[in-house]
């Protein structure tokens, strides 16, 4: 197995590192500078918000509350229900918008002379479109087949339920008209594409370096329905490229604690997609702030969009703005952007069981927040739905109120590219 980093005496020490519950962190000269220049990337002089309103923001974008436990929902993942309860309740509402507009509101906050537009051609917000691509046929049987020899290490139970699913899918494989049609790819493009939109597709590397039983198998030889045609999956990602769209890396199950396999799986992806490949969100979510933002950063990736919750929605950073990730323990910034994850499909149709009045509603009351703020959304629909699936209806639903709210509808690699000339432009 891939080390986890470069000296195993400091990854060790970085696993183990704790911060004591209700933790205050003290507001160090990088750490001043650190919040002043997210402030200034909003367009805002901050130097006179007293230092406790400082700390309040830093300790948000610096991830303090997820260094004071080791507890992870599904062993890996971090949720805002280990918060304490005054701050488990600022779940679905972008704090740092909300403080920053009523400290520019009472004077704490300085509008910057010529500060750029935050968002371009004028939109009101900024609506970051994803797609996890876990699954790119309906064939689950050959998938299954693959994942057959790391699922050695699963846990018992999940043996059982896949061993069931897998004979089931074997079933219609071999029973005439009960092949289920392939998942979406094109279709989610010809969505945003009616209104100018791009977004992210984030591919496993495939073959999988090191694959995990938690892990999704396919090969991008296969053969898929895409454009109408049969189309190998390494082809549809170098067209995604070719017409504006982004392809990010998927990471894999294990990758989020190894830069290394983080690195081989982005030059897999790069090498498939014929582009420099800079945009990540980790495969589940699997995520500890101790380590992946470093790790990512020495992969040479740009920028994360695994700050989210698979059970709700959830501003888990208090914004859904991009913003520079830090690392507490080196005390400094990483340079790698954080695009917070918002809202995604798997917590509204399968933990929350919404139908899809329900999911449009309670998408557009949280879109609605965030266009008032002027802040920043960014959502995730897994590919594997079918045109006929009321969650790829609800989307197309979501896009069309997005774009009558004056959304811009954009990728997360253009969303970190826009950002950080934006940030660029701030520091001149």
């Amino acid at each position: 197995m891939t080390n986890l980093g470069p000296d195993a005496d400091e990854a060790r020490k970085r696993r183990e590192f704790r911060l004591p519950r209700g933790h205050v962190p003290e507001l160090t000269a990088p750490r001043r500078d650190y919040v002043l220049r997210f402030f200034r990337t909003l367009g805002y002089e901050a130097s006179g918000l007293p230092d406790r309103r400082l700390v309040d923001v830093f300790s948000l974008l610096a991830r303090i509350e997820e260094y004071t436990t080791g507890v992870r929902h599904n062993r890996h993942n971090w949720e805002l229900d280990y918060a304490p309860l005054d701050r488990a309740r600022q779940a679905t509402v972008p704090v740092i918008e909300t403080w920053t507009a009523e400290w520019a509101g009472q004077g704490a906050l300085k509008p910057l002379p010529d500060a750029p537009p935050r968002w371009p051609d004028g939109k009101r917000f900024a609506l970051c479109l994803t797609h996890d691509v876990d699954t790119v046929s309906g064939d689950v049987f050959r998938a299954r087949w693959r994942s057959l020899p790391a699922f050695r290490r699963a846990p018992f139970r999940e043996k059982v339920i896949v061993g069931l699913s897998t004979a089931r899918a074997l079933a219609r494989k071999c029973t005439p008209g009960l092949r289920p049609p392939d998942p979406l790819l094109a279709e989610w493009m010809d969505e945003e594409a009616r209104h100018g939109f791009t977004s992210s597709f984030f591919f496993l590397a495939q073959p999988l370096p090191e694959p995990d039983w938690e892990d999704s198998f396919y090969r991008y030889s296969d053969r898929v329905s895409y454009d109408g045609t049969r189309t190998p999956v390494r082809e549809v990602m170098k067209d995604l490229i070719r017409r504006g769209w982004d392809v990010g890396l998927h990471g894999s199950s294990r990758s989020h604690a190894s830069p290394a396999l983080l690195a081989r799986e982005r030059s897999i992806v790069s090498e498939a997609c014929g582009a420099d490949v800079v945009t990540v969100r980790q495969h589940h979510l699997f995520y500890d702030a101790r380590y992946t933002p470093l790790y990512q950063t020495e992969a040479g990736l740009q920028a994360d969009s695994s700050l989210g919750s698979n059970n709700r929605t959830c501003f888990r950073c208090g914004a859904g703005i991009p913003f520079e990730l830090y690392d507490i323990i080196s005390d400094r910034a990483l340079g790698i952007l954080e695009i917070p994850l918002i809202i995604q499909d798997v917590a509204l149709f399968r933990v929350l069981q919404m139908d899809a009045d329900l999911a449009l509603e309670h998408c557009v009351d949280v879109m609605r927040v965030v266009a008032e703020a002027g802040g920043a959304m960014t959502i995730l629909w897994h590919n594997d739905h079918l045109a006929t699936d009321a969650a790829f209806a609800v989307y197309r639903t979501l896009l069309d109120e997005a774009d009558g709210m004056g959304a811009w509808g954009c990728s997360a690699r253009e969303l970190s590219q826009w950002w950080r000339g934006r940030a660029g432009r701030q520091s001149e």
